[in-house]
């Protein structure tokens, strides 16, 4: 097997090992310390095929909604801010497809960024699919002031909930950006070594 293909097959298998991260988490009730962000980050770096890149965090995190959905109590469908999601995962792959360098204060940063970016789209997406509701069932106005009060929900210390999904999303994406990168870096190094030293 040809080098490039090894590291392709590494960089699925550690994607598809995150993603069920976040099955456990949801069975331990260990909510949000997910690598969402961290997974995508990682794809659109290390895999150069954008179409890939793209496909995989998409396809490992529809096979753990479709978990949720069909063996579990949680839902794994669920409406307009879903699609935002998968949107936002699309977007981090692409970010990620920026950072050619990969040091661990730029990985820090990108992943911050790509949690910043995922925090953003995914709570606008719940902001928007609650506009779809009776307006008595509503949980924000339909005003950017709503849009400002759903955002405000979602961070530290303004409901417990909210609290522990802001700082474990950021958390599960840094530990798990740093896990990824390094332990792909590892293996591809010491596969690297094991090459003939001379080609021809």
């Amino acid at each position: 097997m040809k080098p490039n293909h090894r590291n392709l097959l590494l960089a699925a298998l550690l994607i598809l090992i995150a993603a069920g991260m976040r099955i456990v988490n949801a069975e331990t009730h260990v909510y949000h310390l997910a690598p969402v962000a961290a997974i995508a980050l990682f794809s659109g770096s290390v895999i150069g095929r954008k179409g890939l890149a793209l496909l995989l965090p998409l396809l490992a995190t529809l096979m753990a909604d479709l978990y949720f959905q069909f063996f579990t109590e949680i839902s794994g469908f669920y409406g307009l801010s879903q699609i935002m999601t998968y949107g936002a995962l699309a977007f981090i792959v692409l970010l990620g497809s920026g950072m050619k360098k990969r040091t661990p204060l730029r990985i820090a940063g990108f992943t911050i960024a790509g949690s910043v970016v995922f925090f953003l789209l995914s709570n606008f997406g719940v902001w928007l699919d609650q506009l779809l509701v009776a307006p008595g069932l509503r949980m924000y106005p339909t005003s950017f002031a709503g849009l400002g009060q759903c955002y405000l929900m979602a961070l530290p210390f303004y409901t417990p909930m909210g609290t522990t999904m802001f700082l474990n999303s950021f958390a599960g994406d840094l530990l798990f950006s740093f896990l990824l990168f390094g332990i792909y870096a590892v293996a591809k190094s010491k596969k690297e070594a094991m090459q003939p030293a001379f080609r021809k």
